[in-house]
């Protein structure tokens, strides 16, 4: 007999992986706090881990208060392998017309990939 509620291995990895990404942007912000500052009280916030080369990203998207159908994407943090914090890189994209908080945090990740791929990473990118 199998339990319907029992979770599979992937669901877990899935939901370790999200408390993590959680964690990552509560420790930038906390290193940042003018994060905040940016993103409107109230709104939901999706969050992604990318790993580019030796760098490990952290994007959060969220909407824009005063466009509802823009997304709006950026890092909050980058931790090199050597998990050294750097607060002070950033990248931010604004997309308009109904595009997905996936297809901001896409974009960022593209940048960022290019920036990797042209020795630009560490200059801000907007």
């Amino acid at each position: 007999m199998s339990d319907s509620n029992a979770l599979d291995r992937q669901r877990i990895a899935q939901i370790t992986e999200r408390i993590g990404e959680t964690f990552d942007f509560a420790r930038d912000v906390l290193t940042d706090p003018s994060i905040l500052e940016e993103i409107p009280d109230g709104v939901e916030i999706e969050l992604r881990t990318v790993s580019i080369h030796e760098q490990i990203y952290h994007i959060v998207a969220y909407r824009s208060e005063n466009e509802p159908e823009c997304w709006i994407a950026r890092t909050t943090g980058r931790t090199n392998l050597g998990k050294v914090r750097d607060r002070h890189f950033w990248v931010s994209i604004r997309l308009r017309s109904g595009v997905s908080a996936e297809a901001a945090m896409d974009s960022v990740e593209s940048a960022l990939r290019a920036a990797e791929e042209s020795d630009q990473v560490s200059h801000r990118i907007a």
